[in-house]
C-alpha cells in the first residue's frame, strides 16, 4: 500500500507533482505558474467556458487550523475569477469533517469545490504509479519499491549503490543531459557520460539507474571490471538488465588498457547494442577518455564511429545551477547560521554565476564534516575561494583538522588501490609508520570513524562473496588532492615507495609519477623504485611480468633510470627476449584471435624502441593469424583492413588482393537485420570501402534501404503514441523549450528568499523561547 506524507518533496516539486496526478485523473492539460503572488492559483484548466483553479498547500509540519486561515485569505481572490470548478489539493491528512469545513468556506462563489488531502493524493497515486518515476525522491525512500529493488536477485554492491542514490537523489537537478541520454539509451542501448572532474556524471548516471529500475531492469553495479559484467551475462541472457560502470577507465590509461580491457569494454558495448534487454552506462572524466582514444586502438577505432553516444555535461543553464545549490542548501546538515551566511545580501547568487560552478564543490562545501572546522564569518570567503581554488576543498581538512595517523591511513588506502579491505590498508599502514618512525598507537575504529562518509567510503564485497568491509577514497576529487599532495611532498612520496608491500603497490606510485613527473623524475625517486623493482622481480621472475603492461612498464622504466643511475642489474635484452620465446611458444599452441594478434603486433612494431629478438618470425607468425583467421562478422573485416593499411609493408600484394576478393564478396553477400546498428555498420563498410578500394555499393544500398525501413516504423508508432498520450502510463509534460521559457520569467531568488525567512523566523522563535 502506498503510503507518503510527501515531505521529500520541496513546494514546488509538490505543486509539480499535483499537477501530473490531476492532469492523469482528468486527461486535460493544467498550466502551471511562476511562484509569488499566485492570486489564489497554482494550477489553471480553462477552456471554453470551463474553468477550473487548483490550490496546492503543503503543509509538512502545521495544524488544519492554520490551513483554514490561509485558504480562508484566498476567498476574494477565487471570487474574482468565478471558476467553474476550485480544487483544493493539500498534503496535509484530513477527516471527513476537515473537507466539509473547507467546501463550505467556497460554497458562495464556485458551483463545485472538490478537496484532495494527503490519503487522498496517495489513492490517485496508487492508479497511476508511472508518475513515481518522475519523483524519485518519493518512491526509493519507500519500503514497497525498496524492496522491489533490492530483491530482484543483485548482489549487496548494487544494494550499497541503491542506499547511496537514497541518501543523494532528493538534491538531484535535472538538466539538459537528461533528454540525451535516455534518447541514446533507448536507441543504442548505451551510452559513455563524459565530463570534467566534479560536472555530475556520476550523479546523472544514478538518476538513470533509478529510472530503469522503474521499468523492471535490475541493476548492476561493476566495480572496478568490465568482466564481472560478463559473468553477470552468463547466467541469464534474456533477463533486463541496467550496468552501471562509475569511473570505468580509472584514473590512468597505461595499466587497464594495455592490458586490453579496452577490447573487453568495446564488445561488451557490442553486445549491449544487440540485445533489448540491456543497457550500460558508463562515466568517466573526460581527460581520461581522450587518454584512453589516444592509446588505445581498438578502442579509437570503435569510439570514431560511436562518438555519438558520448555525452558532454559542460550545459548547465542558470536556473538548473540555482536549484542544484537551493536543494543542497535546503537538505544540508550544516546549521542555519551558516546556511544564512549565503542566503543574506543574496550572496547565493555570486555562486551561481560563478565561472567555476562545480556540482561537486556544492555538495562538498554544502557537508557538514569539511565545513566544520571554518568559522560561521568565513564561510561564505570560503565557499568562494573552493570555487576559485576547487582542491583546496580538501586542502584545510586533511592537513590541519584529521588526526595524523587518519591521514597516513588515506596514503597507504591511495598506494594500495581501490576495493580494498581493511587488512591490506593496514599491513600498507603498518609499513609507511615504521618507515617514518611513527610511535604512536592507531585506533583503527578510531580512524575509520573519522574518515566514514567524508574522506572514504565502505561497502561489501560481494565479488569475492566473503562478506568482508571493502574501502574506497570517497571521489576523484580527493584522489586528485592526494596525487597533488604527493608530487609537492616528495619526501612522503619516497617513504611510500619504501614501505610498499607489493608489485601493484609500487606500480601505482610509478604510475602517479610518470604522469606528473614524465621525463623530470628526480633521483631521490628513481633510486627507491629501482630498488624496489629489483625486489619483487627476484620474488616474482619472469612470469610474473608475462604481459604488456609489465613489458611496457620495464623498458619505461629502465630507459628513465638509465639516465639517472647506473645501470639496474636486471638487462631489459634479456628479459625481452624471454618474453618473446614463451610467447612464440604460446601462439604456436593456442591459436590467438584475430584481434588479439592484431593489437600485440601492433603493441610490437610501435612501442618498443629497442632490438627485438626473432621480430621477423614473431610478425610472420601474428601476420598469418590475422590474415587466416577467417570470420564473417564486419568487425573482422574492419580489423584486418585496419592492418593492411597501417602495415602495407609487411604484407605481400597478393596476400592484399587475396583479402580483397573475400571481403568484396563477403560484405556484399552479408544480411544487414533492421535495428540500432545500422548507421554503425554503414560507417564500418564505408571506412574498409575506402581502406581497400574495393566496390561495397550493394552492402551500403541494403543498410541504407533498411536504414529508412526501421525509421518509418519509428515514425509511424510515434504517432500511434501521440494519439494515446493520455493513456494510462503516460505523463502530460512539456517540452523542456517551452518550459524554460516559462521559467526564465520565475523570480528564482523567491525560493532563497523564502528559506532564508523560514531559518530566520525559526531562530526568533528560538531566541523568544529562550527569553
Amino acid at each position: 500500500m502506498i503510503d507518503y506524507d510527501f515531505h521529500e518533496l520541496d513546494d514546488g516539486a509538490f505543486e509539480c507533482f499535483v499537477r501530473d496526478l490531476l492532469q492523469m485523473k482528468y486527461k486535460v492539460p493544467f498550466e502551471n505558474f511562476p511562484k509569488g503572488k499566485d492570486a489564489g492559483i497554482d494550477l489553471k484548466y480553462e477552456k471554453d467556458d470551463q474553468l477550473w483553479i487548483v490550490q496546492c498547500k503543503h503543509y509538512r509540519k502545521s495544524r488544519f487550523n492554520k490551513l483554514k486561515t490561509d485558504l480562508t485569505k484566498e476567498l476574494d481572490k477565487i471570487a474574482k475569477h468565478n471558476p467553474s470548478k476550485y480544487i483544493v489539493a493539500t498534503s496535509f491528512p484530513l477527516t471527513k469533517g476537515n473537507k466539509d469545513d473547507i467546501s463550505k468556506i467556497f460554497s458562495n462563489i464556485c458551483s463545485e469545490t472538490l478537496v484532495f488531502g494527503k490519503d487522498d493524493l496517495n489513492n490517485l497515486l496508487g492508479k497511476h504509479t508511472s508518475i513515481l518515476n518522475n519523483y524519485p525522491q518519493l518512491w526509493i525512500s519507500n519500503t514497497f519499491y525498496l524492496d522491489k529493488i533490492i530483491h530482484s536477485g543483485i548482489y549487496a554492491k548494487t544494494d550499497n549503490l541503491l542506499e547511496e542514490i537514497e541518501r543523494e537523489i532528493k538534491k538531484y537537478v535535472e538538466n539538459n543531459s537528461w533528454n540525451r541520454t535516455t534518447e541514446l539509451l533507448e536507441n543504442h542501448h548505451y551510452c559513455i557520460i563524459s565530463g570534467i572532474p566534479g560536472i555530475g556524471k556520476t550523479f546523472l548516471a544514478k538518476r538513470l539507474t533509478l529510472s530503469y529500475v522503474s521499468q523492471g531492469f535490475t541493476p548492476v553495479c561493476i566495480s572496478s571490471d568490465i568482466n564481472e559484467a560478463y559473468k553477470v551475462l552468463g547466467k541469464d541472457k534474456n533477463k533486463k538488465l541496467f550496468f552501471y560502470y562509475d569511473d570505468f577507465l580509472g584514473s590512468t590509461m597505461y595499466r587497464e588498457f594495455v592490458t586490453k580491457q579496452d577490447k573487453d569494454i568495446t564488445e561488451f558495448i557490442k553486445i549491449c547494442q544487440k540485445n533489448k534487454n540491456l543497457r550500460f552506462v558508463a562515466t568517466t572524466r573526460e581527460y581520461i577518455l581522450n587518454q584512453a582514444i589516444n592509446i588505445c586502438d581498438s578502442f579509437e577505432n570503435d569510439l570514431e564511429s560511436l562518438n555519438k553516444c558520448i555525452i558532454k555535461l559542460d550545459d548547465y543553464t542558470k536556473l538548473d545551477k540555482a536549484q542544484i545549490l537551493f536543494n543542497h542548501i535546503f537538505y544540508s546538515e550544516i546549521g542555519d547560521s551558516y546556511k544564512l551566511e549565503l542566503l543574506k545580501n543574496k550572496r547565493y547568487k555570486k555562486i551561481i554565476s560563478h565561472k567555476n560552478f562545480n556540482p561537486r564543490i556544492i555538495e562538498q562545501m554544502t557537508k557538514k564534516g569539511p565545513t566544520e572546522p571554518i568559522q560561521c564569518i568565513d564561510y561564505f570567503e570560503s565557499f568562494m575561494d573552493s570555487l576559485s581554488n576547487p582542491i583546496k576543498v580538501w586542502e584545510k581538512a586533511f592537513k590541519n583538522h584529521i588526526h595524523p595517523e587518519s591521514k597516513y591511513f588515506l596514503l597507504a588506502l591511495y598506494m594500495v588501490g581501490n576495493n580494498i579491505d581493511i587488512d591490506s590498508i593496514l599491513q600498507a599502514l603498518s609499513a609507511f609508520l615504521d618507515n617514518i618512525d611513527y610511535k604512536k598507537p592507531i585506533e583503527q575504529k578510531s580512524i575509520i570513524k573519522e574518515l566514514d562518509n567524508c574522506f572514504i567510503k565502505t561497502s561489501i564485497d560481494v565479488f569475492k562473496g566473503n562478506g568482508n568491509i571493502i574501502f574506497n577514497l570517497f571521489d576523484p576529487s580527493l584522489k586528485d588532492y592526494i596525487e597533488n599532495y604527493l608530487i609537492e611532498e616528495k619526501d612522503v612520496l619516497k617513504k611510500l615507495i619504501e614501505s610498499s608491500q607489493t608489485f601493484e603497490q609500487v606500480y601505482n606510485l610509478w604510475e602517479l609519477i610518470n604522469n606528473k613527473l614524465a621525463d623530470d623524475i628526480p633521483k631521490l625517486l628513481i633510486l627507491p623504485l629501482a630498488k624496489k623493482f629489483e625486489e619483487y622481480y627476484s620474488i616474482y621472475g619472469e612470469n610474473y611480468y608475462l604481459n604488456e603492461s609489465r613489458l611496457l612498464f620495464i623498458i619505461r622504466f629502465v630507459s628513465i633510470s638509465n639516465h639517472k643511475m647506473t645501470s639496474l642489474k636486471i638487462d631489459p635484452i634479456e628479459y625481452l627476449t624471454t618474453f618473446i620465446d614463451q610467447f612464440i611458444n604460446r601462439v604456436k599452441k593456442n591459436k590467438f584471435d584475430t584481434e588479439c594478434s592484431y593489437d600485440l603486433i601492433k603493441f610490437i612494431l610501435d612501442n618498443i624502441q629497442m632490438h627485438i629478438p626473432r621480430k621477423d618470425e614473431l610478425v610472420d607468425l601474428l601476420k598469418y593469424n590475422i590474415l587466416n583467421n577467417y570470420s564473417d562478422s564486419i568487425e573482422y573485416f574492419e580489423t584486418v583492413s585496419n592492418f593492411i593499411t597501417s602495415y602495407k609493408t609487411i604484407v605481400s600484394e597478393e596476400e592484399i588482393n587475396h583479402f580483397k576478393s573475400y571481403a568484396l564478396k563477403s560484405i556484399n553477400d552479408m544480411d544487414f537485420p533492421d535495428d540500432d546498428l545500422l548507421e554503425y555498420l554503414l560507417d564500418i563498410v564505408k571506412k574498409i570501402e575506402s581502406q581497400l578500394e574495393i566496390d561495397l555499393s550493394l552492402a551500403k544500398d541494403k543498410i541504407v534501404e533498411n536504414i529508412d525501413f526501421r525509421n518509418e516504423e519509428r515514425r509511424a508508432n510515434k504517432e500511434y503514441e501521440y494519439d494515446d498520450f493520455y493513456e494510462d502510463g503516460k505523463t502530460f509534460n512539456y517540452s523542456r523549450e517551452s518550459l524554460n521559457k516559462i521559467i526564465q520569467k520565475w523570480d528564482i531568488d523567491s525560493k532563497f528568499d523564502d528559506l532564508k525567512r523560514e531559518i530566520e523566523n525559526k531562530q526568533s522563535l528560538g531566541n523568544s523561547i529562550d527569553k
